[in-house]
């Protein structure tokens, strides 16, 4: 026979909780979530459509192609905006990845597809 201790306590605790199901959010909201953010990004790229959104999207498309992770792509980003200086280059870059991080995250091929025609 196993004696029982206070280490199959832990061992129990353990199991129960590595068993237990993580929250979830819902298929719906998220696919509501990217679509806005998309929406919104959308109409930052449209209502400032200068040189600085077309060196952005030359950039986001050159390091995702590139297969830069989502740290180097952050640090691309920065100097990005040290160079433009542009509190709305930030906003539409962060929407924009927000959106694809999202899309990703579900596997939602159609917001994927939008997302990434948005990047150039």
């Amino acid at each position: 026979m196993l004696k029982r201790g206070p280490g199959w306590l832990w061992i129990l605790l353990w199991i129960w909780g590595c068993s237990s199901p993580a929250p979830k959010v819902a298929p719906e909201a998220l696919e509501a979530l990217v679509q806005d953010q998309l929406v919104e990004a959308q109409r930052l790229l449209t209502t400032y459509p200068d040189s600085s959104f077309a060196l952005a999207r030359q950039a986001l498309s050159t390091a995702r192609a590139s297969g830069y992770s989502m740290g180097e792509l952050g640090s691309q980003l920065t100097l990005a905006q040290l160079y433009e200086q542009q509190a709305v280059f930030s906003k539409a870059i962060e929407a924009l990845l927000a959106a694809l991080r999202i899309a990703d995250a579900i596997g939602d091929t159609p917001h994927q597809a939008q997302a990434h025609r948005m990047l150039g």
